[in-house]
């Protein structure tokens, strides 16, 4: 689980400081640009990084909510996943990741024409 901190250039930040029951808050370093904001909502959720990178969120209203919903941001594609369950998934691509995306392409591309 993760405190406030920075992660692939997304500010994770927790309503309230680092207790159990917190609201996140996930800003795109560079532009300022909120992507995910539950501040003041009632809601809470915990943060980590998953295997591939892509941060994870997992949101609940209260202690009892098993099920709740995911947020999954995914900044080598692009894109902003919510999963609220039974088959509801929302795709969101915002400008901010997409540009980060174009920027680590082009970022591949000259070092892979360095090494030709």
């Amino acid at each position: 689980m993760l405190a406030d901190c920075v992660i692939r250039g997304l500010r994770v930040e927790f309503e309230g400081g680092p207790t159990t029951l917190t609201a996140p808050r996930i800003t795109h370093e560079a532009t300022g640009q909120v992507l995910v904001d539950y501040w003041g909502t009632g809601w809470f959720g915990t943060a980590s990084v998953d295997q591939r990178g892509r941060l994870r969120l997992w949101i609940r209203r209260d202690k009892q909510d098993v099920l709740g919903h995911m947020v999954l941001i995914d900044t080598a594609r692009g894109t902003l996943t919510r999963d609220y369950g039974q088959g509801r998934i929302a795709v969101q691509r915002p400008e901010c990741l997409a540009a980060a995306r174009v920027d680590a392409a082009e970022c591949a591309e000259e070092r892979f024409q360095a090494a030709a």
